[in-house]
């Protein structure tokens, strides 16, 4: 799969709780493009608990996902923007990611950009619910 396979993905808007085709939430994006990857993830609301402090939102992620050193194709990525949790997801050439947020319609930005590597917390890999999950 290439960035031209998410190409109408680009623009859309934003709406909580989104879940496609004409808009997503950041969730409901990291969803659809991980389907078109080939990888299904657990279609939830959201994959944090967004009510509590940003260290139980990261728990909340390891639970399901294992943490990675570097950025893979279709990982997602958790980013810590002041407090507030947002989710972007890794695009196969591991140059760009995919994002929507409540001020921005989608945009496939470059993983390098300063602007988001200061918000990053992790990049995690789905492996489901299994026992042999990373803490």
């Amino acid at each position: 799969m290439t960035m031209n396979d998410c190409s109408d993905l680009i623009g859309l808007p934003y709406e909580l709780g989104g879940r496609g085709p004409d808009s997503y939430d950041c969730w409901g994006l990291c969803v659809e493009v991980a389907r078109r990857g080939g990888i299904l993830l657990p279609d939830e609301p959201t994959p944090v608990d967004t009510e509590t402090a940003n260290g139980r939102c990261v728990y909340h992620i390891k639970k399901h996902f294992f943490l990675l050193d570097t950025p893979e194709p279709f990982a997602i990525i958790g980013f810590d923007l002041l407090g507030n949790y947002h989710a972007g997801i890794v695009l196969e050439n591991c140059v760009q990611f995919m994002q929507v947020s409540e001020k921005t319609c989608v945009t496939a930005p470059s993983l390098s950009l300063p602007c988001w590597q200061r918000f990053i917390v992790g990049y995690y890999r789905y492996v489901g619910s299994s026992s042999n999950i990373h803490p």
